[in-house]
């Protein structure tokens, strides 16, 4: 009677109806295959026989199978059937999804210190996605899924997560690019993440396909700091980011309804002059570098109290005699000497003349 409450399985099928089931154990209870049924084995899917705790046959190519010696080589030796079989026969079934698992979520739950050679020790957050699929559905059963009559995603999600953020620390710091580099090509991690984690996922029987970083924070301060360089870097010279910060913070203070006129006032103030200032000094450089600087105006000899002549630079009394400025050194200016007149017409000659220009006479006499 035992034998009639029994049913035979004539076709075993799965009809893959979840997103994320990775291995899916056919309901066998009290049932047994019938000797020549089917197998169905759907693109994206793997059929794996057990029996006694032992990998027997394995079909990983889509198709129909009829159940027999030829089919079940494995089995069949360990059911010592030698001349084949003719009985229904007891065997576990796990059907196992090779297919794509895509948008897979990855974050760094809290910040990771990331070594960088201009800001030493930086503290960042990224997160992204990743794509894998089983390699070796063996392998899977296995070392991880065991006898669960269902294994998802989720399941395993959390250790693969944590292969990927164990990694992600050293792979960026084994880069040797600083993290504005590194923001501005993702790719850096992408490929270095994917060919480390890979190696990890391979020992369950998985293969990464592909890793993607969407994105990577950085602390406050070094955000700061960074637009900071940038706006310098844009603005020319530190003078002209000084004068834009002074004009920001006069309109914040303007819009804080905190502060009283008296302080805004004095902070207005404050502020007009330090730009002032340093819009003058500026402008005092940039005159400087343009223009050459002019030498003041040569002042003319005059004579001193006294008798003798002064030094044009610094106004120190010399002798009538003196060549050089005793205080500065200067070269004296002597006064020309006065004009001499003829005694017999009264023509007037310059005083080195020996006759006159008008009369002819002799002027040393």
């Amino acid at each position: 009677m035992r034998f009639f409450r029994k049913q035979f399985l004539d076709i075993l099928e799965w009809e893959d109806r979840g997103q994320e089931i990775l291995v899916y154990k056919y309901p066998m209870e009290d049932n047994e295959i019938q000797n020549g049924g089917k197998l169905v084995v759907r693109p994206g899917q793997g059929a794996i026989f057990v029996n006694e705790g032992k990998i027997a046959d394995v079909f990983l190519e889509p198709g129909t199978y009829t159940l027999s010696t030829q089919t079940l080589p494995v089995l069949t030796n360990l059911k010592s059937w030698s001349y084949g079989f003719k009985s229904p026969f007891k065997s576990d079934v796990y059907y196992v999804s090779t297919k794509r698992f895509l948008d897979q979520k990855w974050g760094t739950p809290k910040p990771v210190l990331i070594p960088d050679p201009k800001f030493e020790q930086v503290e960042i957050k990224a997160f992204g996605t990743f794509s894998f699929r089983v390699m070796d559905p063996a392998l899977l059963l296995i070392d991880v899924t065991s006898t669960n009559k269902v294994y998802t995603v989720e399941d395993i999600r959390g250790q693969l997560r944590s292969y990927i953020i164990s990694n992600f620390s050293p792979m960026v710091a084994n880069q040797g690019v600083t993290i504005a580099e590194l923001i501005q090509n993702y790719q850096i991690i992408d490929e270095a993440v994917l060919g480390s984690v890979n190696e990890r996922f391979q020992k369950l029987g998985l293969e990464m396909i592909s890793f993607v970083t969407q994105n990577i924070s950085l602390q406050k301060e070094l955000q700061d700091a960074i637009r900071k360089r940038s706006s310098v870097n844009i603005l020319g010279s530190i003078d002209n980011y000084s004068q834009i910060n002074m004009v920001d913070a006069m309109k914040e203070s303007v819009k804080n309804p905190g502060m009283n006129a008296m302080n805004q006032a004095g902070m207005g103030m404050g502020m007009g002059m330090g730009m002032g200032n340093a819009m003058a000094q500026n402008m005092q450089r940039k005159g400087t570098d343009q223009t050459p600087q002019q030498q003041p105006p040569q002042q003319q000899p005059h004579a001193p109290k006294g008798g003798g002549i002064n030094c044009s630079q610094c106004g120190t009394a010399a002798t009538e005699d003196a060549l050089f400025c005793r205080k500065c050194g200067t070269k004296i200016q002597t006064a020309p000497a006065e004009d001499v007149f003829c005694s017999k017409c009264g023509g007037k000659n310059k005083n080195d003349s020996l006759f006159c220009s008008k009369c002819g006479s002799s002027l040393s006499g």
